[in-house]
């Protein structure tokens, strides 16, 4: 069965959402395309090398520990000799390498990582799309800071809490989360297209208070509810009350900006398959 027809049929029924066999192939496709055009290696992707086009480019990274064998994600060094222009274009304010030990970013990382693990299927997911991490900072200490781009495949971009707690971790797994689900749906678009070319219209994103263009809304949506699940799932695993309390509080706030855009499936800026998924990602329960 071709790739593009199995994302229809997730379309069509996109729940669970993390969908792992998806997902697989669809990192798949694209590690076979980067091995094929580009003579990638599996094992020596990294961002700088990727957007220079250059995978013999040499980096310095950390492997962050993770609970499944094969999978391994790294926290990455900055690049800053080759992707100081980038950072500046998307806004990055990129830790230095010893700034990351200093507030120990690894070991952060990796708490997010157990806690994500808390919801195996979420934790798959993200295992197979996440391939480097690079931490950011972000404005202040009580909001998070986070960023992928479509057109770079398994990379993201996610701040740190600058303390050690539940609280904490939580909040770092939702921001790699929220990322990895960018990344998959921007792997699902170069396959089947969701969005109608030229579209210009500007919609209301409850997520960032302003009005976006239809592909925006729709990544916060299906980013949104694939968060909500998550937390949903959370609940029902044995947990401190804490975490428990936190879960339920982030599905009721996500299940009301969802609400503000009930009629968004209807925007005359998705395509037939953009409508019916977000059809199904407004209306399950």
């Amino acid at each position: 069965m071709e790739l593009a027809t199995r994302i229809e049929g997730y379309i069509e029924q996109p729940f669970p959402i993390w969908n792992s066999n998806l997902t697989r192939e669809l990192v798949n496709g694209r590690w076979k395309y980067l091995r094929n055009e580009n003579l990638w290696d599996l094992n020596q992707y990294n961002t700088a090398g990727y957007i220079l086009k250059d995978p013999s480019l040499s980096f310095n990274r950390t492997p962050i520990t993770c609970k499944s064998k094969p999978y391994t994600i790294y926290m990455e060094i900055p690049s800053f000799e080759y992707l100081t222009n980038f950072y500046k274009e998307n806004g990055l304010n990129p830790y230095t390498g010893r700034e990351l030990e200093k507030i120990c970013a690894s070991e952060k990382l990796s708490c997010a990582l157990d806690m994500i693990n808390l919801v195996s299927p979420a934790y798959a997911c993200v295992l197979n799309l996440v391939r480097a991490i690079q931490v950011i900072k972000s404005h202040n200490v009580k909001t998070d800071a986070s960023y992928s781009h479509p057109d770079i495949p398994f990379s993201i971009f996610v701040s740190v809490c600058h303390d050690s707690s539940e609280y904490s971790n939580l909040r770092v797994a939702e921001s790699i989360l929220h990322e990895a689900m960018h990344l998959k749906l921007s792997l699902i678009e170069s396959d089947v297209q969701l969005i109608k070319r030229g579209s210009v219209n500007k919609y209301f994103s409850p997520w960032r208070d302003e009005k976006r263009l239809a592909g925006g809304v729709l990544h916060g949506l299906y980013v949104f509810r694939a968060i909500f699940e998550f937390f949903r799932d959370l609940t029902s695993t044995p947990n401190s009350h804490y975490i428990k309390q936190y879960a339920r509080n982030r599905q009721r706030l996500i299940i009301q900006d969802i609400k503000l855009i009930s009629n968004f499936a209807n925007c005359s800026d998705l395509t037939e398959y953009g409508s019916i998924l977000a059809g199904h990602l407004i209306n399950s329960n």
